[in-house]
């Protein structure tokens, strides 16, 4: 980011950006983190305020990190933040209505669909299904397809134009070694890393807290050893 703030100084000297204000998106991230027993680690909360802009302006991005790292939950956080946003009328957000699939559970026939060639019929998978599903849905929620999975070349490249701008055709709105970077350019990556004890970032130090909170009276607690 700084690097692209150079460059773009470079080339606009007498423009001066604004700072944005996340001010009513950071306090509902807040609320929604306590709620759900989370950490309310600095570092984090900038991590979901990207994911919110990027979704402002793209079809689609990935959230890409370490197991345990919170993608999932940053997601999930997100939704919560919206959903808070539409009960109390602000920034003109809705709720959103997500569905979690995982292509490596399924076969590709039973993700995309397949042709019969006995009966020469078409059917639909799980993902064009949901898709459909969302798409003719008249509520002015959001609606999220995520896949929560290691991405594998083995089922993401057949949606490469998916992300794009230029779709065409039928229009449905919707660790990275085994992709192809025109896989991922479209998706916006956002880097949510898991880091060691001595780092001031996310670090495994949160995770026993949020257990511990999370965890009935009766059970263990948490420890990090």
């Amino acid at each position: 980011i700084p690097l692209f703030d150079s460059i773009i100084s470079d080339l606009f000297p007498r423009v001066v950006l604004p700072t944005p204000d996340h001010g009513i998106l950071d306090v509902s991230i807040r609320e929604i983190m306590q709620k759900m027993n989370l950490q309310l680690v600095l570092w984090y909360i900038k991590k979901i305020i990207q994911s919110y802009k990027i979704m402002l302006v793209r079809p689609g991005f990935m959230l890409v990190g370490s197991p345990v790292g919170g993608k999932t939950s940053a997601l999930k956080v997100l939704a919560g933040v919206l959903e808070q946003l539409e009960a109390k009328g602000l920034m003109d957000e809705h709720r959103v209505e997500y569905v979690f699939i995982r292509p490596k559970a399924i076969t590709m026939e039973q993700l995309y669909g397949r042709f019969d060639p006995v009966s020469h019929e078409w059917s639909d998978g799980v993902l064009v299904n949901m898709c459909q599903k969302h798409a003719t849905s008249l509520t002015k929620g959001r609606k999220w397809g995520i896949f929560d999975v290691p991405v594998a070349s083995i089922w993401i490249q057949i949606m490469n134009t998916c992300p794009n701008d230029n779709n065409i055709g039928e229009i449905i709105q919707m660790n990275l070694e085994q992709a192809f970077p025109a896989t991922v350019m479209p998706l916006y990556p956002i880097n949510i890393i898991v880091l060691s004890h001595d780092t001031a970032d996310l670090s495994l130090e949160q995770l026993p807290t949020s257990g511990n909170k999370t965890k009935g009276k009766t059970d263990q607690p948490v420890t990090d050893e």
